[in-house]
């Protein structure tokens, strides 16, 4: 009897224990499934940031120490600012995708960014092509990955806005002066 009064007792014991971790593991695997779903919300939501930013933003990915990047991604503004085609472009060199990067000192802010590990920002560069003519105004960091963020906006309509602005402003000059109502107000 007291044989099988230790046995229920150690039963019951193994019973309790078994229960208690089954609770406990229960609890992990509950934590562990919404702390999941709660990163997986969070690359949700800087998803649609990158995708819906008016900013166009390029990320790219170092080679041989700086010398070139290559693009890993870049978002729908970057696409429509560039008539880019995505797929055409993921893994290719940011050098021979943007060349005009070259000329404006883009890329060799890129390289010192890279290096450093420090933001910079290049002001509103021009950038000609075959056929068109855009301003952007880039800012360069690097993320903890060590890629390169690039981020930029399409300032062609406020330049073009200036110059022509800029353009009347001589023309009304031209023509004060040349009027002899112009001349009276000089007087």
């Amino acid at each position: 009897l007291n044989v099988l009064a230790g046995l229920t007792i150690l039963s019951i014991l193994i019973a309790v224990i078994l229960f208690i971790f089954n609770n406990r593991l229960n609890r992990e695997i509950s934590e562990k499934q919404a702390s999941q779903k709660a990163v997986e919300q969070s690359e949700a939501r800087l998803k649609a940031m990158f995708e819906n930013i008016h900013s166009g933003v390029v990320i790219c990915r170092a080679q041989d120490d700086g010398n070139e990047f290559l693009i890993r991604s870049l978002n729908q503004a970057a696409r429509h600012f560039d008539q880019i085609i995505m797929a055409e472009t993921i893994g290719k060199p940011f050098s021979k995708v943007f060349p005009h990067t070259l000329e404006t000192g883009l890329f060799q802010v890129m390289q010192r960014v890279y290096k450093s590990g420090s933001p910079e920002q290049l002001s509103t560069s021009q950038v000609r092509g075959r056929r068109i003519e855009k301003w952007r105004e880039n800012y360069i960091y690097r993320l903890p990955s060590r890629e390169i963020a690039l981020v930029y906006n399409d300032e062609t309509i406020r330049k073009k806005d200036e110059i022509n602005r800029k353009h009347l402003d001589t023309i009304n000059h031209i023509i004060i002066n040349a009027s002899p109502a112009g001349k009276m107000l000089e007087d």
